[in-house]
């Protein structure tokens, strides 16, 4: 709405004190949800934080060297790889960030990074 600066009639005063309240409404609701929200985020994060104390330093077991492990020469250790991923979670989402970490413009380069990653040309055979 446009509002002529040099003279305003009681019906205009009206019309835009009506919306600035509207907006005020609209804001304080908006303030409100984004506070709620805020509220759950924080309650999450120091739930996973309270978690994660939990874990004792002698099962913390460092995954960072997965290099060492790939690519994969032989059925055996496919196996021993396997057993170890449906076994331990740490393991397998050390894993699987690894691999979401390697990335690829089309899925035809991410799928042919991992493949080159976990397997070696000798095992594909």
């Amino acid at each position: 709405y446009f509002i002529n600066i040099g003279i305003i009639t009681d019906d205009q005063f009206k019309l835009f004190k009506d919306m600035v309240l509207h907006s005020l409404i609209i804001l304080k609701h908006s303030i409100r949800n984004l506070d709620e929200k805020m509220d759950l985020l924080i309650e999450k994060s120091s739930k996973r934080n309270s978690e994660n104390s939990n874990i004792n330093d002698d099962d913390i077991i460092d995954y960072n060297n997965l290099n060492c492990l790939f690519p994969i020469e032989d059925v055996s250790t496919l196996n021993d790889i396997e057993e170890q991923l449906v076994s331990d979670k740490k393991y397998h989402k050390s894993l699987t960030n690894k691999l979401i970490g390697l990335g690829g413009k089309t899925v035809q380069i991410y799928i042919k990074r991992v493949m080159q990653l976990l397997f070696s040309d000798e095992l594909l055979k």
